[in-house]
């Protein structure tokens, strides 16, 4: 549990180093950070320390709770909070489905899933409706942030390793 805090304590102070503002913006007010721990549970917050999370919630915005779309697996639920649509939309339909079209199966932990458009071409996340504005973007770990979408890719991104 103490490896799982301190990752994403760094990724807390990563994703604010590379800040999501325009380049001519000195202002932090428009500035997003959308964390999200796989697994976390509602209360754990409360349960364990978890200093630079709670600092987080406390200045910003958190959710009391969440319904998950179905399938209630990471790579659907994650996509779906980055583009707004249902994974039968977006087309990640699981961490692991097959797919007749393609005739071959998609994997959260198979390198060329992460990374072929054509998995991800579905559905616009947020990462890159900013790059079409000009904002910088950082994901770290994120499904779907190792491709591009229609040529365009986060600003920065560290590839989801499993």
């Amino acid at each position: 549990m103490k490896r799982f805090i301190a990752g994403a304590a760094l990724l807390t102070v990563a994703l604010g180093l590379v800040s999501c503002t325009t380049p001519d913006s000195r202002l932090r007010s428009d500035l997003l950070i959308l964390v999200s721990i796989d697994g976390f549970r509602w209360d754990y917050l409360r349960k364990y320390e978890a200093p630079a999370l709670k600092a987080l919630a406390a200045d910003g915005v958190h959710a009391r709770r969440l319904i998950p779309v179905f399938p209630s697996k990471t790579f659907p639920n994650h996509y779906t909070l980055v583009t707004g649509l249902y994974p039968a939309h977006h087309g990640i339909v699981g961490n692991w489905f097959y797919d007749p079209a393609y005739n071959e199966t998609f994997g959260m932990g198979k390198p060329s899933s992460n990374s072929e458009e054509r998995w991800w071409a579905d559905g616009e996340p947020v990462w890159i409706t900013a790059g079409k504005q000009g904002v910088r973007s950082a994901c770290f770990f994120w499904p779907g942030s190792e491709t591009t979408h229609g040529g365009i890719r986060p600003s920065f991104s560290k590839p989801f390793d499993k």
